[in-house]
């Protein structure tokens, strides 16, 4: 009732503001329906699918691979989301999109099981299927070029030849650096990774660059974290 009040009083205030100078009848009137105007409906939250095009719009993987070839990875803050993101993809480059785990230009590469729902169960693949997209991904002449994950290859993987790291999940501290650290190893002539943050976590970099350098670049415990939801 207080929230109540204090809206209708917070209304009162702003209609008599912009009264102004009206008087006698004209102001009576004016009131009238300024009071009784519905608020204005507050705006919808963006859809998933409208962020999922947001977010194709900036994977110009093709302009950066003109001047330095390489490959990338995104990392997604659930699977659903993953798997939403790929069908965006796949649809401004479905030449990229194969059903067999041995082509295609992009894979995710989750955890799962035959009790997924349907959208996901496409993408789940056995302990050695995902070895051999492992292989795949560090093979520099491998036309496997992107990989989708959500927490499965942030630490304890290398392919030296990644060199771009999309990142639209939140993370801090060790969890944080292992991630960054997939796009900085040497690599021919790679002039260094690129770090794409979608979500904001500059503000978690520098406390996670603190904790890194006081444990002495081991990043304190090495979790290898492969849940999916």
């Amino acid at each position: 009732y207080a929230a109540d009040t204090n809206t209708q009083q917070d209304k009162m205030k702003a209609c008599n503001a912009q009264a102004g100078d009206k008087k006698g009848d004209d102001r009576k009137a004016f009131m009238k329906t300024c009071l009784s105007a519905k608020p204005a409906e507050p705006a919808k939250p963006e859809s998933k699918m409208a962020m999922c095009n947001k977010k194709t719009a900036g994977l110009k993987g093709e302009e950066r691979n003109k001047a330095q070839t390489g490959k990338a990875m995104v990392v997604g803050m659930s699977r659903d989301i993953c798997v939403h993101l790929y069908n965006e993809i796949i649809k401004l480059r479905p030449d990229w999109h194969s059903a067999d785990p041995e082509q295609g230009a992009i894979k995710i590469v989750m955890t799962g099981s035959a009790s997924d729902m349907a959208l996901l169960r496409p993408h789940i693949y056995s302990a050695q299927v995902k070895k051999r997209l492992e292989k795949r991904f560090k093979n520099p002449g491998d036309p496997l070029r992107m990989v989708i994950v959500r927490d499965m290859w942030l630490t304890g993987f290398d392919a030296p030849c990644m060199h771009t790291l999309y990142i639209d999940k939140p993370m801090k501290g060790h969890n944080l650096m292992q991630a960054i650290a997939r796009v900085n190893r040497v690599f021919k002539d790679k002039q260094g990774g690129l770090v794409v943050d979608y979500i904001g976590i500059a503000h978690d970099l520098k406390p996670a660059l603190k904790e890194y350098t006081a444990s002495k670049g081991r990043c304190g415990r090495r979790v290898d974290a492969q849940g999916g939801y």
